[in-house]
């Protein structure tokens, strides 16, 4: 079975904002799937858009250079 989080639990789990949650929604970046009426996110999308956030902080050195 599928797990989904709200909007709010996704924003979150990626320690982000709901705004951006929505600029991920819009840029392709996660899906959003109606679960009961309600917009909801894969949890399987949430961790991998995670994990790739991570990677690509682990690439700056920290001044914004790569």
């Amino acid at each position: 079975m599928m797990e989904y989080v709200t909007i709010s639990g996704g924003a979150e789990i990626l320690k982000v904002s709901r705004p951006t949650v929505y600029k991920f929604i819009s840029e392709g970046k996660l899906g959003v799937y109606h679960v009961l009426g309600r917009p909801a996110l894969k949890l399987t999308e949430v961790n991998r858009v995670g994990r790739q956030r991570a990677r690509k902080a682990k690439k700056s050195n920290g001044n914004g250079h790569k």
